[in-house]
């Protein structure tokens, strides 16, 4: 029966560095309800997600000084 031998240390994997889980700021400006809610049901899971229904809404939050990481006009 043969050993067991342990691996060394150059025979390990090297794993890729997890990357941290950010959280972002999106807008999505579209008229349609049900599109809005279409990008909820897929975005806030993971990131702050901002509805408009339309481009004067979006600039003014901008304008006011809001910031997102995404802007996402439909």
């Amino acid at each position: 029966m043969l050993p067991i031998s342990k691996p060394s240390p150059e025979t390990l994997p090297i794993l890729p560095t997890p990357i941290a889980k950010l959280r972002g700021r999106v807008l999505v400006g579209d008229d349609d309800l049900a599109i809005r809610r279409s990008f909820g049901r897929y975005i806030t899971h993971r990131h702050d997600l901002v509805t408009v229904e339309n481009a004067r809404e979006a600039l003014a939050m901008i304008g006011a000084g809001e910031r997102f990481d995404v802007i996402a006009p439909t």
